[in-house]
């Protein structure tokens, strides 16, 4: 894994480039710790925010893929002191979002994802000794000491549901977003993911209500794992966005594809075209 990819200038370049192209805010995100420390420095974050400000512009969330995995792997001392740098330069950078992926089911075998290793793996089993208990116990640990962060820093958490992981669904979700038990804590729906695992979009969305604090608009043929852009594959989009308009959701919808095979900034703006386009149709079609 590359921990200096991303850099600093490619980040302000993108944030950038997002707002010279009528995008209303950005996503911003870190693969590791160890790039987290090197990239997000104190100022590096006032330059985040000094052109958010500037550009009429803003951080949809920072999404920490690693979190939950290193949360989980540290000391509770440890993890603390993780937390708080990174819900820290969150805060910096008026995020008010920070989200992470749900990550590897705790004590399973993951054989990884060889063509996106970035992703969810590509197969799990499960050991002899495994017990559910005891993962779902470290699991909620976790998530109960990054939780504690937002609400220190006055900021949300969301997660992410991804097939083959800890929480893999919308009701998996949903027992999990219970048995937190906080106003802080909440879902990043990802509509390919949930379209993979063979779930309605909307009746999910529904179910989730005013806990969807984070979303990623991309398509999907339901088969292979690629995140394409909205409209090229089987998603039902007036239905997506109508049910994002029926909850009352308020955050920017932010459009994710991967991998980028063609050129990225046509591909997004294609997304944007599409999704402004049907947004206003599914609006007045609710009026």
């Amino acid at each position: 894994m590359n921990d200096s990819y991303p850099d600093s200038r490619t980040i302000l370049d993108c944030v950038k480039w997002s707002a010279r192209s009528g995008f209303d805010g950005i996503e911003l995100g870190s693969r590791s710790f160890r790039h987290f420390v090197k990239t997000y420095s104190d100022d590096f974050a006032k330059e985040v925010r000094r052109a958010t400000a500037e550009e009429s512009f803003e951080v949809s969330q920072l999404t920490c893929s690693f979190l939950v995995r290193s949360t989980i792997e540290r000391s509770t001392k440890e993890a603390k002191e993780m937390l708080d740098l990174i819900f820290d330069k969150a805060a910096k950078m008026s995020c008010r979002v920070l989200s992470a992926s749900s990550t590897e089911v705790p004590g399973a075998l993951v054989v990884p994802n060889s063509v996106y290793p970035e992703a969810q793996g590509a197969r799990i089993s499960l050991p002899g000794h495994f017990s559910w208990a005891e993962a779902w116990s470290r699991y909620t640990d976790a998530i109960g000491l990054i939780v504690e962060a937002a609400e220190r820093y006055g900021l949300k958490f969301a997660l992410e549901a991804r097939p083959r992981e800890m929480i893999s669904t919308t009701d998996g979700l949903l027992n999990l977003l219970q048995a937190v038990g906080s106003d802080s804590f909440g879902a990043l729906v990802d509509t390919a993911h949930l379209f993979v695992e063979q779930e309605y979009i909307p009746l999910s969305l529904h179910k989730l209500g005013k806990k969807v604090f984070a979303a990623h608009l991309t398509d999907s043929d339901g088969v292979i794992e690629h995140h394409w852009v909205p409209g090229e594959g089987k998603i039902n989009w007036p239905e997506v966005l109508g049910a994002f308009e029926q909850i009352g959701y308020k955050n920017l919808l932010t459009i994710e594809l991967f991998p980028l095979l063609r050129d990225s900034d046509e591909e997004f703006l294609n997304g944007k075209s599409f999704l402004e386009s049907l947004s206003s149709k599914v609006r007045s079609s609710l009026k």
